[in-house]
């Protein structure tokens, strides 16, 4: 029997719901629906921008960080971002508290000795992200340079071949496509292979597309089981093609046309002639925002298509569902670029001077000038130590929007690879989907949330002895009046939303009518506890297993598979490196200290034989590391180190004076937790010295507060240091190709949309690579590698 081919035309400019309903049925789906876009929940994104990808293990990492909402704007709900790197095991090396202003932060890792050679990750996040799952928070892989070899111990070799139905199932006696994916190890992998039916013969043919994904397209016959046969590294897997329903609807998307986008519902004749209370409807969202919502009510035919003007899109990843009645049935992600976001970047060489060349970066939008807020990395244009596998706008318009590991978005957004639309509908296809009720759906459209978005930092604590006021000030060392809080009755005090930086000191006190301080007579600080996110990892299999992603319950065992939100690492699956006992205590104490010391990476410990827990710490200095007080009537007291090298002594961070010195070198090392020493370049003084670190015990630190009690900031917010060159461009030590140039961290356009920037004169530079990262106050997104000569 000929069916005719329906079309279905859905030209709406309109951003929240379109809705086009036919019966009491479609009515009662949009009131379940609509109430969504009342109070639409917000969404946070973050991107790091790295001076380079490649370091040297004596380097810094510097970075600049972005954090948008849901439609790209710089968020303004969150002023704290929480940065960690990680080692390949997944183990926190290092973290920062990044304060984050209107949308963006500044800060540093400082990398020495307790960081060896391979595969780190950049982690970042923030608090209201949390609601969301660690899938989403941003991953980002550097390397340290040298020779550690990171190959798997045991050279298994792990095969990951997936299928996955277009909108999530396969159909009898429909034409379908069905994406292939394929990984070695974690990995993209080359293969090709065929989809055979029972007697064997081929129905379909497949090679790799684009890094380890393909497509086919077959009809699945009634009845019928079929099989991929897939060749990858010399070896034939043999794979169940998922079992196609008897009855049901699946949908296809063409993405192809610049203006409209195309969605068809394909069914069968079986379907078709049973729909008698079957009422379908196509819902359009991106993550938790819902902006249009079509009524097919019933089939006319086992065709039908709706067009749509892509106006009414967001910018980035797309998701189109198809309910029966109340019930999810298929399910297709597409890719949306709104052509009137892109951003023209212009960079010319506006002067040369003796020592240094300006440059002039000019941003427009349609002719009209844009002003953003960006960060620009420098480099030479034959750079080894950059490689841009994402950038900004493939943060916040595509691996944002999806679970798991993508390798190289920032591919899809180069306007230089001609297949870059075709490849990101491929990486589309492949993401697959699970079966969930209406309800489970609205609830993850717009879940309650867990986790508030953080303007600060809390100060809690409590009173003891006689209430002298019910006022309370927190105040700086200058008493500079930070805040005021009214004291509860329970004694409590609260403060919030504080800007603070690790290693400020603070003090609370009671504020009388007058105005005036008024010591309290005791008092306790309670520290918050540090939240820390598990790493996400990828399990390993002991063996390749045959897997049927079809049409699964939301609620099952998933096993390993980019749809579940596992995040597949390069090297995480293959390394389990075991660190020295040694290194990871280092590690511990540069953490522990950082809040303290900010570079107390340059420190080493001094281990403290059990035999001198009885002494002081004078006596310890001199016998460990000959350092002698000098003191004498009329001559200011110092320490001399060997070779008679001016000393410096900081005790708990703080710098301890001349005068100080008789007293503080007498402490008792049974109140001593660490010892640290380096020697360091003092810029004041023209000269290296020694300087030393003790940090004492909390008991010690209580006992010998100071007339207020003093509160030092531990959870508080890093400070950002200035940018400054590494000491081995200068020496030439390395090959030019893996320096660094030089890193602008903070440039704003103007109102012409023009910034200028210096860099110094170089002549042995043949050319020079900028990397340009940055957004706007109006959700415009900058993403440009210039290459110059």
């Amino acid at each position: 029997m000929g069916l005719k081919y329906s079309t279905i035309e859905f030209y709406t400019q309109i951003f929240f719901l379109v809705i086009c309903f036919s019966s009491y049925t479609q009515s009662s789906f949009v009131d379940k629906v609509y109430p969504l876009q009342q109070d639409p929940i917000l969404r946070e994104k973050v991107y790091i921008h790295t001076n380079k990808t490649d370091y040297f293990a004596d380097d810094t990492i510097w970075f600049k960080a972005y954090v948008g909402d849901t439609i790209n704007y710089p968020s303004l709900g969150t002023t704290k971002l929480y940065v960690n790197l990680l080692d390949a095991s997944g183990v926190v090396i290092y973290n920062k508290n990044i304060f984050i202003d209107e949308g963006t932060g500044q800060g540093e890792f400082e990398l020495n000795s307790a960081v060896s050679s391979g595969k780190y990750y950049i982690q970042a996040y923030t608090n209201y992200m949390r609601n969301f799952g660690e899938a989403y928070h941003y991953l980002q892989e550097i390397t340290v340079l040298g020779d550690t070899d990171l190959e798997d111990d045991t050279g298994e070799i792990k095969y990951d071949v997936q299928l996955f139905p277009e909108s999530g199932n396969l159909l009898e006696a429909t034409e379908s496509i069905m994406g292939i994916k394929a990984m070695i190890n974690g990995m993209s992998a080359d293969f090709k292979g065929k989809i055979v039916g029972s007697d064997g013969k081929p129905v379909a043919h497949f090679v790799n597309q684009h890094q380890g994904m393909s497509r086919c397209k077959f009809q699945y016959k009634a009845g019928e089981r079929y099989t991929a046969q897939i060749s990858i590294n010399n070896t034939l897997l043999k794979i169940n093609v998922p079992k196609a329903l008897k009855k049901g609807v699946v949908l296809h998307t063409d993405n192809s046309d610049d203006t409209y986008l195309k969605v068809a519902l394909k069914t069968n004749e079986t379907t078709f002639y049973d729909q008698i209370y079957s009422n379908y409807t196509l819902l359009f969202h991106q993550n938790h925002q819902i902006y249009g919502l079509v009524s097919v009510a019933r089939l006319d035919s086992t065709l039908a298509t709706v067009k749509t003007d892509k106006n009414v899109f967001l910018d980035g990843v797309n998701t189109v569902t198809l309910f029966e009645d109340d019930r999810p049935i298929a399910e297709r992600k597409f890719f949306v670029e709104k052509e009137h976001k892109k951003v023209v970047s212009d960079l010319a060489k506006l002067r040369v001077e003796n020592d240094s060349v300006t440059y002039k970066l000019r941003l427009s939008r349609r002719d009209k000038p844009v002003e953003a807020n960006l960060s620009v990395s420098i480099l030479t244009n034959d750079t080894r130590a950059y490689d841009e596998k994402q950038n900004l706008r493939s943060t916040f318009l595509l691996t944002s929007h999806l679970k798991g590991h993508v390798e190289n978005p920032a591919y899809y957004f180069d306007p230089t690879n001609k297949n870059r639309k075709e490849h990101v509908d491929l990486l589309l296809l492949t993401q697959g989907w699970s079966k969930y009720t209406l309800k489970r759906m609205i609830q993850e459209l717009n879940p309650r949330p867990k986790f508030e978005f953080e303007q600060g930092f809390e100060l809690r604590g409590e009173l003891h002895g006689p209430l002298l006021h019910n006022r309370l000030a927190l105040i700086a060392d200058n008493y500079q009046v930070i805040d005021k809080v009214n004291l509860k009755k329970n004694r409590n005090f609260d403060f919030k939303n504080l800007v603070l930086y690790k290693g400020d000191t603070l003090k609370v006190s009671y504020l009388n009518w007058l105005g005036k301080f008024i010591k309290p007579d005791t008092l306790r600080f309670e520290e918050k506890p540090e939240h820390n996110i598990p790493f996400p990892r990828v399990p390993k299999k002991s063996s390749f297993a045959i897997v049927d992603h079809g049409y699964v319950e939301a609620q099952d065992e998933l096993p390993l598979t980019y749809e579940t939100g596992t995040i597949a690492l390069e090297g995480v699956t293959l390394t389990d490196r075991k660190l020295s006992q040694r290194m990871i205590e280092r590690r511990a104490l540069i953490q522990k200290y950082k809040p303290m010391v900010p570079d107390i990476g340059q420190y080493f410990n001094t281990p403290v034989p059990e035999n001198f827990k009885e002494r002081d710490l004078m006596s310890f200095l001199r016998i460990t590391e000959g350092i002698q007080l000098v003191t004498s009537p009329g001559v200011i007291s110092y320490l001399e180190g060997p070779d008679k090298k001016l000393t410096f002594l900081f005790v708990d961070g703080r710098m301890i004076e001349p005068p100080e010195l008789p007293a503080s070198v007498f402490i008792n090392m049974k109140d001593v937790a660490n010892v640290m020493i380096g020697n360091k370049f003092a810029p004041m003084l023209g000269g290296t010295y020694m300087f030393v670190q003790v940090f004492t015990k909390d008991s010690y630190r209580y006992n010998t507060a100071p007339f207020y009690d003093q509160h030092i900031v531990k959870d508080g917010y890093d400070m950002a240091k200035e940018y400054y060159t590494p000491l081995y461009v200068f020496e030439r030590s390395r090959p030019l190709n893996l320096l660094e140039v030089d890193w602008k961290p903070n440039l704003k356009t103007n109102k012409k949309g023009e910034v200028s920037f210096k860099i110094a004169k170089d002549e042995e530079l043949n050319g020079l690579f900028f990397s340009i990262q940055g957004f706007s106050n109006g959700g415009h997104l900058i993403s440009r590698t210039i290459l110059t000569d």
